[in-house]
Formats: structure tokens, C-alpha cells, sequence
């Protein structure tokens, strides 16, 4: 089960032109494999599936694609959605820094300065698949992890190579432009948190296997960034990935606790029942944001079970969890002096003539 049956069906270029190139498009990979497991890798079988779509499936799609992205059209949405993702990029690297002070592990306090160095040339990196994500609406380095299933349907778009088909896709791409600029944007994130990641790394390691010699150093960090990408752009550092993935909240609906299971659930759910999404057209972002919000809790968020788990793993995972901790009880410790003084108050009349 799950293997491509070719023979007298289709030839296996044929299969990757019509099946595989369609589903990338998409961004329908995970209904592809369904497909191929349920009908045997009968090619033709599951071609029939793709391309016969009833009428009020298809209308759902069109009217869901519509509904997306005049959701994310507003500009506070995207300012809100760069500035969230840059806070958390500058934010990650100082826990890691103070959870290594404060363990006395000096390597992370470097690490994490290393990252904020390699940052400035990841930035300028950063473009080329940052243009490539806008443009094909999808990610690059982390092309398995969407950034949430719903920004990623392709449904207004069209086949035929008349005037009306590309007046079609025009339509499709135009409409598109919300999620295509928000992929965009978090593929620069994690473009630019990915490779300080990497760099940062890489250049530890030289550092013990080099000592002085800069230009052995330099060529090890390059040789090491080189490696962490295949052919196509995409991530093949696990670690660097992960962290790349915490900052822009795309972190992978598994481990996490008890709300993460209820994400995780909720997530399936409308994954099965597409309809639902018109009632929650997000699940993986918003679980995210949860997460890091409990994670710095101070005190109650050590007791999370990621946490706990990365707090026992020791060595850099404990220093960013003791981080998270003290960056947390740093926030909220804050906040209650500037409110004891009336420096802070609450949010006001919301009639602006009050203001």
C-alpha cells in the first residue's frame, strides 16, 4: 500500500507532470498521500478524485479562498504579523543568553550573541527565497510545515490556456495576494533565524576545531550553511529548523500539553471537515501564540510539559527554558511596578472624543 502502480496506468514522468506538480501547487501533499493509500497507488483512480470535484465542493473551495484571505487582507494584520515574528526573532536569542548565565553555561551566552551577529547577513541572504515564497504562495525552507493549512488552497485558478483561463488565474493570484505577502513575510523570518541558527552554530564548532585561523573559520561556517540547505532551498538542519519555526510561531502541533492536544484535535478536525473552516479558519498560529504565552508564565509555565521535558534534556534546550522563565518574571514583574505607580492604566474610553 502507499506504492505508485505506473505500469499500463501512466509513466512515472507522467505521474510527477500531473499528480505531483498539481498537489505542490496546492499544497495538498498530505491529501495526495491519502489518495495513494486509499486506492492502492492507483494513479488513475486518484486522478479521477483530483480533477471531478462536485459542484458545491468546488464552490466551498472558491467561497473559502475568498473568505481566507479577505480575512488577512488588512494592513494591521500584516504589521502586526512582522512585528510579532521580529519581537520574538530579537527575544529568542537573549533567553538563550540569560538562561546560559544563569546555568553558568557561557557557550550558550555566546551562541546566542553569535546569532544576533550572523542576523545582519542572514538578513540580506534572506531575499531571494523570500521573493520566491511571494511569488509561488508557499514556503521554501519549510515547505512540509505550512503555515497554517487554510492559507494555502488553491482553488480560483484554471487549466485551460484561453483568454477566460488565464483571466482565471489572474483572478486566483490577485485574490491570493494576503496570504501570498504573509508567506512572504514569514519565509524572511525564518530564513533569517534558520541560517543565524546554522552560522552561529558553525561557528562554535570552529572556533574549538580552528582556534585563531579566521579564514579556516570562515570556510567552515560557509561550508556548514551550504549544507544545511537541498537543492531546492529546503532546511536540513533539524535543530536550526525547529528554532526557526518557534520564530514565527509555526512550531508543529505535537508536543506541548494539554492545550497543544486540544490544537491538535481541533486542528484534525477541520482538516477532515473543510467546511469548518468558515468557523476556525486558523488553529496552528493561535496554538503557538498560546504556547509561548504559557511557556513564560512565570512559575506555572515551568511546569508545562515541553518545559519540563527541554528543562531535563539540559544543556542549551534547559538555558532557553530557564530563559523563557526569567524572561517572563522579568515582563510581569515589570508590568505590576509601572502599575502600582499608575504608569500603566487600563485601555481607556473607547469613545475617541474621550480620549
Amino acid at each position: 500500500a502507499g506504492r505508485i502502480r505506473t505500469s499500463d496506468i501512466m509513466s512515472g514522468d507522467e505521474v510527477n507532470t500531473a499528480f505531483l506538480q498539481d498537489a505542490l501547487a496546492r499544497g495538498d501533499i498530505e491529501d495526495l498521500a491519502a489518495r495513494i493509500i486509499v486506492n492502492e497507488g492507483n494513479v488513475k483512480a486518484i486522478g479521477k478524485q483530483l480533477s471531478h470535484d462536485g459542484i458545491l465542493t468546488r464552490v466551498r473551495k472558491v467561497t473559502q479562498e475568498f473568505f481566507i484571505n479577505s480575512l488577512l487582507s488588512g494592513p494591521k494584520t500584516h504589521v502586526i504579523n512582522f512585528t510579532s515574528n521580529a519581537i520574538q526573532s530579537v527575544i529568542l536569542p537573549i533567553e538563550k543568553m540569560i538562561g546560559g548565565a544563569l546555568t553558568g553555561q557561557g557557550a550558550d551566552v555566546k551562541e546566542g550573541l553569535l546569532q544576533f551577529w550572523y542576523m545582519r547577513s542572514a538578513i540580506m541572504e534572506s531575499g531571494t527565497a523570500t521573493g520566491k515564497a511571494f511569488r509561488m504562495g508557499t514556503n521554501v525552507l519549510d515547505v512540509a510545515n505550512k503555515l497554517d493549512e487554510a492559507y494555502h488552497k488553491i482553488a480560483i485558478t484554471s487549466s485551460s490556456e484561453t483568454i477566460i483561463g488565464s483571466g482565471i488565474r489572474g483572478l486566483g493570484s490577485l485574490v491570493r495576494i494576503p496570504t501570498r505577502l504573509l508567506t512572504s513575510s514569514d519565509e524572511m523570518f525564518k530564513q533569517i533565524n534558520y541560517r543565524a541558527a546554522v552560522k552561529a552554530r558553525a561557528h562554535m564548532e570552529a572556533s574549538e576545531k580552528f582556534g585563531s585561523d579566521t579564514v579556516a573559520r570562515a570556510a567552515h561556517v560557509e561550508d556548514r550553511l551550504a549544507k544545511a540547505f537541498d537543492a531546492d532551498g529546503r532546511a536540513l538542519d533539524k535543530e536550526a529548523l525547529e528554532f526557526a519555526r518557534e520564530s514565527t510561531f509555526t512550531t508543529p502541533l505535537t508536543e506541548g500539553g494539554a492545550h497543544i492536544d486540544v490544537a491538535r484535535g481541533i486542528n484534525n478536525l477541520v482538516n477532515s471537515v473543510p467546511a469548518l473552516r468558515f468557523i476556525a479558519p486558523f488553529v496552528k498560529t493561535p496554538a503557538n501564540l498560546f504556547r509561548q504565552v504559557v511557556m513564560r508564565t512565570p512559575v506555572l509555565g515551568a511546569f508545562q510539559k515541553q518545559m519540563m521535558t527541554e528543562i531535563a534534556k539540559g544543556g542549551t534546550a534547559r538555558s532557553r527554558a530557564i530563559g523563557k522563565q526569567a524572561m517572563g518574571m522579568t515582563v510581569a514583574a515589570s508590568a505590576l511596578t509601572m502599575a502600582s505607580n499608575g504608569r500603566i492604566t487600563g485601555s481607556g474610553p473607547t469613545d475617541p472624543a474621550d480620549r
